[in-house]
């Protein structure tokens, strides 16, 4: 698993248990010919669940070119699926808010994983929007932004 997580999200890495040792039937009764049998007796599942995960895959390719991922990041951090929508809200809070890309890269630069960037990535929005209302471009009558929930 930690070998495969390396090359792919975590939803996208899976296993199917195929055997069972268990008090009704032990291990020693397992052979090359019953796992075959087994196989064959759930294909449409296996394949149903291999279809659902070409399905994943490709959800999670579209987020990561949707979402405006820099490839940069892509290639440094594994995003879940859900780590994906929420990267994604925060980065169009980021283009609403200050829009400046290399402020972006300057933010997450020192970041070890996907969690730290979301963590950082919230914690430099929420102070941005507290400071928005008292901006002396937007003038002291404005509003503070809505509150955006992740």
């Amino acid at each position: 698993f930690p070998s495969a997580t390396r090359c792919s999200s975590g939803e996208l890495v899976q296993s199917i248990k195929v055997i069972s040792d268990n008090p009704h039937q032990s291990i020693a009764s397992v052979n090359a010919r019953s796992i075959e049998q087994l196989i064959t007796k759930n294909l449409s599942k296996i394949e149903q669940f291999m279809n659902r995960l070409d399905e994943l895959a490709i959800e999670v390719k579209v987020l990561s070119h949707n979402g405006g991922l820099p490839e940069s990041w892509v290639n440094r951090w594994s995003f879940s699926v859900t780590q994906g929508h929420r990267l994604r809200r925060l980065l169009q809070r980021w283009r609403a808010l200050i829009d400046d890309e290399e402020t972006l890269d300057s933010a997450v630069v020192a970041c070890k994983d996907a969690v730290e960037v979301l963590r950082t990535l919230e914690d430099r929005l929420n102070a941005e929007k507290a400071s928005y209302g008292r901006s002396s471009l937007a003038g002291s009558r404005a509003s503070p932004m809505p509150e955006v929930h992740s």
